[in-house]
């Protein structure tokens, strides 16, 4: 294994510098870099609105499993919702079986010490699915659902 020479170590370590003084200079506005003014907050920054009831825009055709809802809120984006369950392990096996029956593929899953995840997909959808015990929500299974479109 050869060992550069100090000349093109050199040179690499300028080249990094200039480039890093390149992009710290346009975050500070100067040069030929737009300036869109202060970050806003992320959405999921503040608490979102929650309810123990389905959001009015929930898909009604959406193969949720027959629990109780903890929580459930629109995400704009999608919707997360929460559903109590007294044994994760057997719910999370229903609910992926509901998902695959109602056309939802599954692109993984996997159970580990902290429960059972795996993610769905059809259409403009897709869901992360998760099962087992939180530390907030007790013993429940949790969709996460996404619209692409």
């Amino acid at each position: 294994m050869s060992r550069p020479s100090s000349g093109g170590l050199a040179a690499a370590v300028i080249s990094i510098g200039i480039g890093a003084s390149l992009v710290l200079t346009g975050c500070s506005g100067s040069g030929p870099y737009v300036n869109y003014g202060e970050p806003t907050k992320s959405p999921l920054a503040e608490p979102a609105p929650s309810s123990t009831e389905l959001p009015s825009n929930f898909p009604a055709n959406f193969p949720l499993i027959d629990r109780d809802v903890v929580i459930a809120y629109d995400l704009g984006t999608g919707w997360v919702v929460w559903l109590k369950s007294s044994n994760p392990a057997h719910d999370f096996t229903s609910a992926t079986d509901a998902l695959e029956a109602a056309g939802f593929t599954k692109s993984m899953s996997i159970t580990d010490s902290s429960g059972s995840h795996a993610t769905f997909a059809k259409g403009p959808l897709q869901v992360q699915l998760s099962a087992g015990k939180d530390a907030q929500y007790g013993e429940s299974v949790a969709y996460t659902i996404y619209r692409t479109e």
